[in-house]
């Protein structure tokens, strides 16, 4: 086959552009420290690298709803452990007052405890987490526990103890006329309905709501109605009144009896102490699975698609080692011409 100059020349230039593209993929690596920046560099590899991230960024969400359910579980265990330490409290001022020894003074001095631990439960009931209502459940904006004009204790728009207990100076028609109007918004059972799911996983959820009628009950034997039937006690009234069946009736006030009411308020409360314990027990450990996957799939992506610097600077030296000796084959290929003579 006959070889002109010109056929010389142009596999020169084509070696030349083969090998500085070469050279120019070695500099990329190095530049960005992945083994390929285009799909087409690596079509098999690409497609693994959106699917890990694709993996990733599902995780990062889970682990982020993780995160924030751990932090709320933890604000609403830490609101329940105030509300057991706040009854503990009751009951020991509530034995204390049972014994018959004690004092006017003491008795008074007692009730004004009573007094402050109820405004602490009523806070409690309205504590937030990150400016959102902690125990009112789907009402995240506004206190849920609120007294309204006859200083019924109320639950978001409910009423949560309108069987009483009341006072025993207030009339039996008084009493009904007050249960009959806002008997439609009673809440007569501490089932929680609203619920907050967190999805922490592709097949794993959780809720994180507790409700205010939930942890405090409903009723006579609420928390707040318990504590009221101990202040009544304290000022020295001997019987208080309840709505049963729609009907008033009166009950005798006794301190020791009370203490049985006290004790069932805090097995209640622990109850769901546990309860939100379990829940939380479940999402760290669930945490902890995310951060593994974490772990697996961004050293997965890593080995896909990073580049061996230490390799990548070896195969750059060799691709300018060979684009010098391309450039010096080229220019003995360039055969001088009248222009060089002339001068």
């Amino acid at each position: 086959m006959r070889v002109t100059s010109s056929m010389m020349i142009k596999t020169m230039n084509y070696n030349l552009q083969k090998n500085l593209t070469n050279m120019n993929d070695m500099y990329n690596q190095m530049s960005t420290g992945k083994s390929f920046n285009e799909a087409s560099q690596n079509p098999v590899g690409a497609a693994k690298s959106i699917k890990y991230t694709s993996y990733l960024m599902e995780i990062e969400q889970y682990q982020a709803n993780a995160n924030d359910a751990v932090s709320r579980l933890s604000v609403t265990e830490s609101s329940i452990n105030s509300v057991e330490e706040l009854l503990e409290k009751t009951r020991e001022l509530t034995v204390q007052a049972a014994n018959e020894t004690l004092s006017d003074e003491d008795r008074l001095a007692i009730l004004s405890e009573i007094g402050e631990i109820q405004e602490q439960l009523l806070e409690v009931g309205n504590a937030t987490y990150a400016g959102e209502s902690l125990f009112g459940g789907y009402n995240i904006g506004s206190q849920p526990f609120t007294h309204d004009s006859d200083n019924l204790l109320m639950y978001n728009d409910g009423y949560i103890n309108l069987e009483g207990p009341y006072d025993a100076s207030m009339s039996d028609a008084d009493i009904e006329a007050l249960y009959t109007l806002h008997a439609g918004e009673a809440i007569l059972d501490d089932s929680s309905s609203e619920n907050m799911i967190y999805h922490i996983g592709e097949n794993s959820e959780v809720d994180v709501n507790v409700e205010g009628h939930e942890l405090f009950g409903v009723g006579e034997s609420s928390v707040f109605s318990v504590v009221d039937k101990i202040a009544m006690a304290l000022e020295g009234k001997e019987t208080y009144k309840v709505v049963e069946n729609g009907v008033v009736v009166e009950k005798t006030l006794d301190l020791s009896d009370l203490i049985g009411e006290i004790d069932d308020s805090l097995e209640a409360v622990r109850s769901t102490k546990a309860e939100v314990g379990a829940k939380s027990g479940y999402v760290n450990m669930s945490l902890n699975r995310l951060n593994q996957d974490h772990y697996t799939y961004t050293a997965l992506l890593s080995s896909n698609e990073d580049a061996d610097i230490a390799q990548v600077s070896m195969y750059l030296a060799n691709a300018e080692t060979v684009y010098s000796a391309s450039l010096s084959a080229g220019s003995k290929i360039i055969m001088p011409s009248l222009v060089d003579f002339i001068g």
